[in-house]
């Protein structure tokens, strides 16, 4: 039993490093496609190459016909043209294979990606998914998904001209055999230099994309407290790795490439030479000669390019490696309850959470009843935040539980929690794009639904003085909008659900004191909804609409 398990569990391994070729391998079809038509127009090439060949022959020779020129030339035309056109089809289907490949290997990497939790995507370095999604994704594409499609058309190329060869002279053949092995076997082994080159800067380049965001995101920091001079000094030092690495790979390829070319030039003039001295002994006719040599380009190419292409699909392995790695989740979700509605509260028993092995909450036993209104204050880093985040299943306890209409919380699938729930945040991520789907976050509701947030949030007269009114388009994550006004729709989001909990985490902060007091009212008059809001700022006018004030500091929560 216990050797069937673990050959489950590899072929589960296998299956979650292979799920990006997996996702590429659905585009075969169209891949298929692509050989047939690039095949075809190939053999019909090579068949008119072969007309070349005996007009060649016939134009020599001493028996002539202008009748068999004639007859031959058309033949040549029609199976040239054939071969272009069946050449373009291919290629419209092989960017076409290309396309689908990379837009199913990019949509799977995102699925993937937003099957993590907020909590562990959070604790990761988020600057290598850009890497994967960029640099990674490009590599894939020149390095994987176009080389399966060379390779297999070289081979049929090859396969065809070896064939066609044999028929017509085997000396050629066998010099095509052996100069295209040759080729084949010394770009592998250059290669591998080459591999371990590559490797090496897709790590550097890995943390120049790291460096680059976190310079960018620091631009404030840097400015205000005179860092420039720091900042251009390391920028600098990560581009000079960069640019080195990629110098001396350059470089390399070109010394290989260089020494690969000279070789392969001696053995194509060899080769040539001999063919010359065939002619001359009348063992084969200079048609013949013509043909052959084009065939003989055409096996040797393939095996040089097939040993390259292969190279590539070796070199790309770690990059599938890293980005499957990247994918995986560290944080296994065994939630399998739906949340059909929200009756009575949320109850936190003997609930506990460390952070790195130091304490942040200790047996917390508190209930949060429905439709009752909770103030959380306490001093900075006391766990105001941490409970906040228990509430949003953002995590589970260390120790103990959180429940919710007696379920517990762990097995409640997050997206079906999530419907019950509104969060509103400090930091608001504005997307670029109307203000009506910044509010409606892309669902439908009536213009009553939206008018009715946007009063209550405050954001009338913002919108009143918008030429564009909720057509107005927000730019760069509300570059375009003051710190108030991003407030306002974070808040407008959270009331237009109409769910039933809201959860503030500092939501007033960015808010006049006037506005803050009207939003705060108007979301403690909401009835059956249970709001906790998280907030240092606390107004008198309205402190007391709250059920509970809980004050939370050393680990513990007291009720004020």
């Amino acid at each position: 039993m216990r050797s069937i398990k673990k050959i489950y569990t590899m072929i589960a391994q296998t299956k979650e490093r292979n799920m990006i070729k997996k996702a590429i391998r659905k585009s075969y079809p169209i891949l298929f496609i692509a050989l047939l038509f690039a095949i075809a127009g190939s053999a019909f090439a090579i068949r008119s190459s072969y007309f070349i060949k005996t007009i060649t022959d016939n134009i020599l020779s001493t028996e002539r016909s202008m009748v068999f020129l004639k007859e031959n030339s058309i033949d040549m035309i029609k199976f040239g043209l054939l071969s272009v056109i069946f050449a373009l089809i291919a290629n419209f289907f092989k960017f076409s294979y290309s396309k689908k490949a990379m837009l199913n290997a990019k949509n799977l990497y995102i699925k993937k990606l937003f099957e993590k939790g907020i909590n562990e995507f959070h604790s990761e370095n988020t600057a290598k998914y850009f890497s994967n999604m960029t640099n990674d994704m490009s590599k894939i594409e020149a390095k994987y998904v176009m080389p399966i499609y060379n390779i297999i058309f070289n081979v049929c190329t090859a396969l065809m001209s070896i064939g066609v060869l044999l028929y017509v002279n085997y000396i050629l053949l066998l010099s095509a055999i052996g100069v295209g092995i040759f080729l084949a076997v010394m770009i592998a082994i250059l290669g591998i230099p080459i591999q371990k080159h590559e490797k090496e800067l897709s790590t550097i380049k890995g943390q120049y994309t790291i460096y680059v965001k976190e310079i960018i995101s620091s631009f404030q920091i840097i400015k205000t407290n005179n860092l420039e001079d720091k900042a251009k000094h390391d920028f600098n030092k990560q581009s000079e790795n960069v640019e080195n690495k990629e110098y001396k790979l350059n470089k390399l390829i070109a010394y290989l490439v260089l020494g690969l070319g000279i070789m392969l030039g001696v053995l194509i003039l060899v080769t040539i030479m001999g063919g010359i001295f065939l002619v001359y002994k009348k063992l084969i006719t200079i048609g013949t000669f013509i043909f052959g040599f084009k065939m003989f380009i055409q096996i040797i190419n393939p095996f040089g390019q097939i040993g390259s292409e292969i190279q590539a699909i070796v070199s790309i392995k770690e990059i599938f490696n890293k980005m499957n790695e990247n994918l995986k989740k560290t944080e296994p979700d065994n939630a399998n309850m739906e949340l059909a509605s929200f009756d009575k509260s949320i109850i936190l028993k003997d609930t506990s959470f460390n952070y790195e092995n130091k304490p942040i909450l200790k047996n917390i036993n508190f209930e949060f009843e429905k439709g009752k209104k909770y103030l959380i204050t306490g001093p900075s880093g006391g766990g105001k935040t941490t409970i906040l985040r228990l509430l949003r299943k953002y995590f589970n306890p260390t120790e103990g539980d959180v429940f919710i209409d007696e379920k517990n919380l762990k097995d409640i699938k997050t997206i079906s929690y999530f419907k019950r729930i509104a969060n509103i945040e400090q930091q608001v991520f504005l997307f670029e794009d109307s203000l009506r789907n910044n509010i409606t976050l892309y669902k439908d509701y009536s213009d009553e639904e939206i008018n009715n947030a946007i009063e209550k949030s405050g954001l009338s007269l913002f919108v009143k003085n918008l030429n564009e009114g909720l057509n107005y388009k927000i730019e760069d994550n509300g570059k375009n909008i003051s710190g108030g006004e991003k407030a306002r729709i974070a808040i407008a989001r959270g009331l237009i659900t109409k769910s039933n909990v809201i959860l503030l985490d500092e939501a007033f902060a960015s808010l006049d004191k006037d506005t803050a007091i009207q939003v705060e009212k108007t979301l403690l008059s909401l009835k059956d909804v249970t709001v906790v809001n998280v907030s240092h700022v606390i107004f008198d006018e309205n402190k007391n609409k709250y059920d509970k004030t809980l004050f939370v500091k050393n680990t513990k929560i007291e009720v004020a």
